[in-house]
């Protein structure tokens, strides 16, 4: 089935969040859990703040197009099967695959979504190269379809999930049935699994998506919707549709806690986007009347019945930061939801554009980049700030704890890997314009009288007076964050890979404990076992100046003694155009550990070979699969092995001539996923499994 990918830097009409069910009920649950402000300044806010360009059709920003460079792209737990990979242990994420031992949900993967930050852009893109935007913004490894003139409707099948029974000694699945989602008109961006306890018998399967009202050639029309479905899947053959919320607004992000779940989506008012784009479409014409506060406000329908408001404008706030100027008309909300008694909801709401969304097990944070120009950074250090909203995860729902800001914005190819949270503490990574990197940690400020605004203060930052040594060396990037525990790991790049442990053990006082550098880069990194790191990334080239860019690279590291820093293995899979999913999506990362230091882990990898003698040149494809790796500690870190021990191979490149398979969906491993249960590997394409044993791989049985 043919795959898109929507771009959108020009965000199409962004939505908002879920919950509700009365505004009287909601506002009596979450009217404490916000400032307490005059609705009078949420209205005006909203009715008088300009709408970005970011939210204009793109007929209106013609001329404001970057140009697209089309490029060849490029807490361990001890179980019978792989667990999702999860940036915070305990917070679980959704994802288009859901495995319980026994059945794997697989969600139709014919759409789904991303943007470039930075500057706008719409882009109907099928997954195979990379995009990256020549004039300013920064990149989103995308492919690219076709130029903004000649984009057409997608044409969207029934989002359906298929259900398969998975059996520990048999390469063989059994589909057991489809589940028909009742979103209808979008794609389902992610799924949940909530398994029966003691508590309750029944399993649930929670499936989000969004629908779109219409669409044109410039771009998707407003509102956009996000549906939350909840499904019974006790006996998935026999699936029972529980309950479906559907809210005006496109989802942002979620994660799930237990039972309850959070959404946080965004919501721009029509006639709030119109004015804003007014000046630009008609220059002439008088905008519209604003909008009274309710009708400003997302709606919520439950099982298909009427439209009733999601939250109260005393559910809703304006950051002390956007009161003195700044911000967009659109409306950011949080809403927890039970998914086993989904009347029990509540949402909170905040005005103003947030783009990232991080969440700890004890806190949820929002980030929003401030003084930012539309095609990238601003030369005055003091505009570039990267703001920050703090929710906690209570019992009445989410509360605001404070805002605050830090110089620079995320640095990292994943946003929200880089921030981390331990004992109360936030460490953010951020780069500014001049290629200058910082950590900063903020905690909660005690309030001291009535009415003060709640605050994230600094407690410290790195380089400091203390510690002046730079985080990087002279013109390098920052390629991968990850925060664990009392540490933080951050790897820099352009010739070479410089890794860095930061200790964060003392909040006051941050210090770099080690640095090691290696040929090539990281773009994730994940933690094995507690003294080992492994790093999955590019190999590289030097050309003394620059470096060409080669293979996908597995390196593995001792972290057992910072002072000690170092690379203890490597493995390079392909050349210079090999590209691999879990460079990304850290979900494309599968791992088992079996005990005694012996873990099992794989990625899909799109593999480039070609005449070892250009290491400029893009290698042409050869087939795309799932590499399999096995890591062992052998009890001395210093001592650890990382070996391949073969691949699932899905598909070849055929002798057709003068084809450019690299393009092809064939080819791409983006939305790739794996399971591994026992000594059964799955390997996950689009919705098809190809399954072997972990140690015979070459024989395949697929696809199924």
């Amino acid at each position: 089935m043919k795959r898109i990918l929507l771009v959108t830097g020009i965000l199409l009409l962004l939505g908002c969040d879920s919950s509700g069910g009365s505004s009287q009920k909601q506002s009596a649950a979450a009217a404490s859990l916000v400032p307490r402000q005059n609705a009078d300044v949420f209205t005006e806010f909203m009715s008088t703040t300009p709408a970005s360009t970011a939210y204009c059709p793109v007929d209106s920003l013609t001329a404001q197009f970057a140009t697209l460079e089309v490029l060849p792209t490029s807490s361990v737990t001890e179980t019978s099967f792989s667990m999702m990979n999860l940036q915070e242990a305990g917070m679980d994420e959704m994802d288009r695959i859901k495995f319980d031992g026994e059945h794997l949900f697989v969600a139709n993967a014919h759409i789904s979504s991303g943007w470039i930050r930075g500057g706008p852009a719409l882009v109907l893109l099928p997954v195979g190269s990379a995009i990256r935007v020549v004039q300013g913004g920064a990149v989103i490894g995308m492919p690219v379809l076709a130029s903004i003139d000649s984009i057409s409707a997608p044409s969207l099948d029934l989002a359906e999930i298929r259900v398969l029974a998975l059996d520990p000694e048999s390469p063989e699945a059994q589909e057991v049935g489809v589940i028909a989602s009742t979103v209808e008109e979008g794609g389902i961006e992610g799924m949940y699994l909530l398994p029966a306890d003691d508590g309750d018998p029944h399993s649930l399967l929670a499936v989000l998506g969004q629908t779109q009202v219409g669409f044109d050639r410039s771009v998707w029309t407003s509102p956009l919707h996000t549906t939350l479905e909840i499904i019974d899947v006790t006996d998935p053959s026999q699936p029972a549709h529980e309950s479906v919320l559907e809210i005006d607004g496109s989802l942002v992000a979620s994660r799930r806690l237990g039972d309850r779940v959070f959404l946080v989506t965004r919501y721009q008012p029509d006639s709030v986007s119109s004015a804003g784009c007014a000046s630009l479409i008609a220059p002439n014409e008088e905008p519209g009347p604003s909008q009274e506060a309710p009708q400003m406000l997302p709606m919520l329908r439950v099982d298909g019945g009427e439209p009733v408001p999601l939250l109260d404008v005393d559910d809703c706030f304006v950051p002390e930061s956007l009161l003195r100027g700044g911000g967009s008309p659109v409306i950011t909300t949080i809403s927890s939801i039970d998914l086993r008694s989904p009347a029990d909801r509540v949402s909170v709401c905040v005005a103003g554009l947030e783009s990232t969304v991080y969440a700890s097990p004890a806190a949820l944070y929002l980030t929003q980049p401030l003084g930012f120009p539309q095609w990238g950074f601003s030369r005055d250090q003091n505009a570039n700030r990267e703001q920050i909203l703090k929710f906690a995860f209570e019992d009445a729902g989410p509360t605001f704890r404070g805002e605050g800001s830090v110089q620079g914005r995320l640095a990292g190819a994943i946003d929200s890997f880089a921030l981390g949270e331990n004992d109360g503490v936030l460490g953010v990574v951020t780069s500014t314009w001049s290629s200058e990197h910082h950590l900063s940690l903020l905690r909660e400020k005690q309030a001291t009288a009535d009415g003060e605004p709640r605050q994230l203060e600094e407690i410290a930052h790195l380089p400091s007076q203390a510690e002046p040594a730079p985080i990087g060396k002279p013109g390098e990037s920052i390629r991968s964050v990850r925060f664990v525990g009392d540490r933080v790991y951050v790897v820099t790049f352009k010739k070479i890979d410089p890794l860095y442990i930061i200790d964060i053990s003392r909040p006051e006082s941050p210090r770099i404990a080690g640095e090691v550098e290696v040929p090539g880069f990281s773009d994730y990194l994940h933690p094995i076992g507690s003294d080992l790191l492994l790093g999955v990334g590019k190999d590289a080239f030097d050309m003394e100046s620059f470096a060409w860019f080669q293979g996908v690279k597995l390196e593995l590291f001792d972290v057992s003694d910072p002072a000690r820093l170092s690379s203890v293995a490597s493995i390079v899979a392909g050349m210079r155009g090999s590209q691999s999913a879990a460079l990304g999506d850290h979900h494309a990362l599968a791992q088992l550990s079996l005990g005694d230091g012996l873990h099992r882990l794989t990625i899909p990898v799109e593999v480039h070979e070609g005449d070892p003698a250009s290491p400029s040149t893009y290698q042409p494809w050869s087939h795309s699969g799932l590499y399999l790796f096995e890591i062992e500690e052998n009890d001395d870190p210093s001592r650890a092995t990382i070996e391949s021990v073969g691949a699932v191979v899905r598909a070849e490149r055929q002798a057709d001539g003068d084809t450019d398979w690299s393009f092809s969906d064939e080819a791409t491993t983006v939305g790739d996923r794996a399971v591994l249960h026992e000594d059964i590997v799955h390997y996950i394409h689009d919705e098809q499994l190809w399954s072997a044993d972990w140690f015979t791989p070459e024989e395949v049985t697929g696809p199924q």
